[in-house]
């Protein structure tokens, strides 16, 4: 059986996906080294969006080590007019700002970019537009639901729950 109390990753990276079309963004990508979750939130904003070639996209890397550098030189050649890239990470934002720089792509004034997390050492300083998904509220729903297994409560053979996470707008998505 397998027991699951996990962030809403769909629906965050729906919601981050949301805020930049919302901002006039219709080139947009997806850049990252994980997420099932996460990668369907953002085919499901920009389908509805009725943005061409959903699939095509996906830049994905198989691992967590994945070379996200070379997925942003093939997005951006594939996609040349690109004005915004969706992170299923704040690391991989970080990463990616990183990158910019070295392109000489200033971010959010050439390319806007949103993270995924709300990690204060990268959002902050850098104005990262995140997903915050609530760690504490996690826990507390994680708690519950092992208290409700240990107490012979829990009828269910397996479960995922999923905890509300919640778009936290910065200064790394400009309106087109």
């Amino acid at each position: 059986p397998a027991y699951s109390v996990v962030c809403d990753g769909a629906e965050g990276a729906r919601l981050a996906t949301l805020e930049l079309l919302r901002n006039g963004h219709r080139d947009i990508v997806f850049i990252g080294q994980k997420g099932p979750s996460r990668i369907k939130g953002f085919l499901d904003a920009i389908t509805e969006a009725g943005i061409d070639s959903p699939k095509e996209r996906l830049f994905v890397s198989p691992s967590y080590t994945g070379p996200l550098f070379g997925l942003f030189r093939q997005a951006l050649r594939r996609f040349p007019k690109l004005t915004a890239i969706m992170t299923p990470s704040d690391d991989d934002a970080f990463l990616l700002i990183k990158e910019a720089k070295r392109l000489g792509l200033n971010i959010p004034g050439d390319i806007s970019l949103t993270g995924f997390g709300n990690i204060p050492e990268v959002c902050e300083p850098y104005e990262l537009t995140s997903v915050e998904q609530h760690p504490s509220e996690l826990g507390r729903l994680a708690v519950k639901k092992l208290i409700e297994i240990i107490d012979g409560d829990c009828k269910e053979k397996s479960f995922m729950e999923f905890s509300p996470c919640e778009l936290v707008r910065r200064n790394s998505v400009r309106h087109t």
